[in-house]
């Protein structure tokens, strides 16, 4: 029997910063599998990912670890985005440096997800491509509740029944810090990488970092308890989001870490949508 041609799927999340892109094989059948590349640095195997600033974009790294990607065989690549503008310059680059593979932007119709919300468009990419995962991960008889940390938090309820139902944004830390700075004429801009050692702030920016921390975790807490309430099976509950300040304390209320949950979940969906096709041509 001839064994299944393996594919090569680029999924590539678009928020409002960064850039992540990570390379999945895909043998047509099984589930996508994250693939592993030579480490040039420690001479093993690695992850196939990268995360890039959108002013970094390409950068120096980009293109050599692109072409690591495509050195066995054609890219085929899969984008969900928040952020058009800079969507437009992956479009750009991709159709200059690429032209050859195959590009497509996901829209809410592209997903192997029911949603049940007013406007499916207008719901964020990343939101429900976290859910498409979340229902390969999840038990089969327990709705999720996923938590998103980027530039904004995203809390969202996946139902037993594997539909996506909404949810809640907050703004993210550093957002909640800039939107403080520039709408008051005292209070300064702040950076913070760490959370707070202490409740009680001491000075105008510890105010701010204690404020914006616990506020956020607070706010997380609520929306959990209150998206619980109503449902029949206590949910499990999902954390993502490159480096999140929030993750020790929502580890602690049974949160699991799942750092690459949307790319996974752009990865099926385009399995899906390459499934999809070949059933139509197939008849």
């Amino acid at each position: 029997m001839m064994q299944p041609q393996i594919q090569r799927l680029v999924a590539i999340d678009i928020g409002n910063s960064y850039l992540s892109a990570q390379l999945f094989t895909w043998n047509g059948e099984a589930d996508p599998l994250p693939a592993e590349v030579d480490s040039s640095i420690t001479g093993g195997l690695e992850r196939a990912e990268i995360r890039l600033a959108h002013q970094a974009f390409p950068g120096s790294d980009w293109q050599p670890i692109v072409d690591n990607w495509a050195s066995q065989g054609d890219l085929k690549w899969f984008v969900s985005s928040v952020h058009r503008p800079f969507q437009d310059c992956l479009l750009q680059w991709l159709s200059a440096q690429r032209p050859e593979e195959r590009v497509e932007v996901l829209g809410h119709q592209d997903l192997p997800l029911s949603i049940d919300v007013s406007h499916p468009e207008q719901v964020g990419m990343d939101r429900l491509a976290a859910a498409v995962a979340v229902n390969q991960r999840r038990s089969a008889d327990r709705p999720a509740l996923v938590v998103d940390c980027g530039s904004a938090v995203t809390c969202d309820l996946v139902s037993a029944a594997g539909v996506f139902l909404g949810g809640a944004i907050l703004p993210g830390w550093h957002l909640a810090t800039q939107a403080l700075a520039n709408q008051t004429d005292q209070l300064p801009q702040i950076s913070w990488t760490e959370p707070p050692t202490e409740v009680l702030g001491k000075s105008t920016e510890a105010a701010i970092v204690s404020g914006v921390y616990w506020g956020t975790l607070g706010a997380l807490r609520e929306l959990v308890s209150q998206l619980s309430q109503p449902l029949e099976t206590v949910p499990e509950k999902f954390l993502t989001g490159a480096g999140s300040i929030w993750t020790g304390p929502l580890i602690a209320d049974e949160f699991k870490v799942v750092s690459d949950l949307v790319l996974t979940g752009v990865a099926l969906s385009g399995a899906y949508l390459l499934n999809r096709e070949r059933a139509q041509q197939n008849g």
